[in-house]
């Protein structure tokens, strides 16, 4: 249900490029301008949670210690840079901002390299309703739940709308609500004792 699409990026370069507006104390001491890389990173990025971008840096055949930085952005603008010193291979966590789905674009730059891509954006999370039994009577309260998960199966906190239909498709409920650090949140609907008898439908829209 949640698999991932990758894109594979890699490059070779002949030269050793100098890179200009460097952070202050980036790059530290001690390492080496790799003359390629390989790196594997989700084609599609979720907003607002983390991500993993996995590197490997070579001189040759030989893997090397180098910086490597990341930045996002939109239409040129910047809204997420980090950066890290990669001991050969490893990982960079990406803390994507609460952004808008789409297209962005990604580059990644080393001691010796720099590429961009394309990824998507997208807000993706599982939402569960239930209710406390499956068949009421005219007078009871119907007591709804809602849960909501990230792609990692992990609580989200949420926005949701709830809606009623009766059996005749009369709309008699509506509630905004937003779900708690555990991803829950619950309703009380009471039936009244002359309802439209029937299937009911629940829906949650997000």
């Amino acid at each position: 249900m949640f698999a991932k699409r990758y894109t594979f990026v890699a490059l070779i370069v002949a030269l050793v490029l100098v890179l200009t507006l460097i952070p202050i104390g980036w790059p530290p001491k001690n390492v080496e301008a790799a003359e390629s890389y390989m790196a594997i990173i989700p084609k599609v990025l979720h907003s607002g949670q983390t991500e993993q971008m996995s590197l490997a840096l070579f001189s040759g055949s030989n893997l090397v210690k180098g910086n490597v930085e990341v930045r996002l952005l939109d239409s040129g603008r910047e809204i997420y840079r980090t950066h890290k010193t990669i001991s050969g291979k490893g990982t960079i966590a990406l803390e994507i901002p609460d952004i808008a789905e789409g297209d962005y674009e990604i580059q990644i730059k080393g001691d010796g390299f720099e590429d961009k891509a394309t990824v998507k954006v997208e807000k993706t999370f599982l939402t569960f309703l239930y209710t406390d039994k499956p068949i009421y009577k005219p007078g009871q309260v119907i007591n709804i739940r809602v849960i909501t998960l990230n792609n990692e199966l992990r609580p989200l906190e949420e926005g949701i709308t709830v809606e009623v239909q009766d059996a005749r498709g009369i709309k008699i409920f509506r509630s905004e609500i937003s779900t708690d650090q555990y991803g829950m949140a619950t309703l009380e609907l009471p039936v009244s004792e002359e309802p439209n008898l029937g299937n009911w439908k629940i829906t949650a829209k997000t």
